[in-house]
């Protein structure tokens, strides 16, 4: 029976180092939940899209619905990315598909900014955006229902 005490009490870590490795552990947590996260969407993403280019090589579908196609696929990445991203966080699920839809909101003006492009508000454009925003959104609510979330339930 001392002996149990004894070993228990040697490999205990003081109050102040247990509370510094947990806080290092959930934020390497969080960073690995963002990361896969935005692996599932992407290899959604890519895999609809590789699909589809299939499906239009070999039927006889007009090509200007390819645009719209794709754009359904990117809206359902980043529909994956946010449900995953949500569904792993304890609270702030809606934020956390916000924040996935601004991000790829972000990332495609980006790299129309880096093509030497400025990016042109018109009809096709802004579809694109208004899906990865609210592909997103829409899979932090599935996130959070999936989760059974009670926020704001009394």
């Amino acid at each position: 029976m001392n002996r149990k005490k004894s070993v228990s009490k040697r490999f205990t870590l003081p109050r102040n180092k247990q509370s510094k490795s947990r806080a290092k552990s959930g934020k390497q947590g969080l960073i690995f939940l963002i990361l896969r996260s935005f692996l599932a969407g992407v290899g959604v993403a890519g895999v609809c899209l590789c699909l589809l280019a299939e499906i239009f090589s070999v039927t006889a579908l007009p090509l200007g619905w390819a645009g719209p196609a794709a754009c359904g696929a990117a809206a359902l990445g980043t529909f994956v990315s946010g449900m995953v991203l949500s569904a792993g966080l304890p609270r702030g699920k809606l934020l956390a598909g916000l924040g996935c839809g601004v991000f790829y909101c972000m990332c495609a003006l980006m790299s129309s900014l880096l093509t030497m492009r400025l990016p042109v508000w018109e009809g096709s454009n802004i579809s694109l955006l208004l899906c990865l925003l609210f592909g997103a959104l829409a899979g932090g609510a599935a996130g959070a229902m999936r989760t059974g979330s009670t926020a704001g339930v009394r």
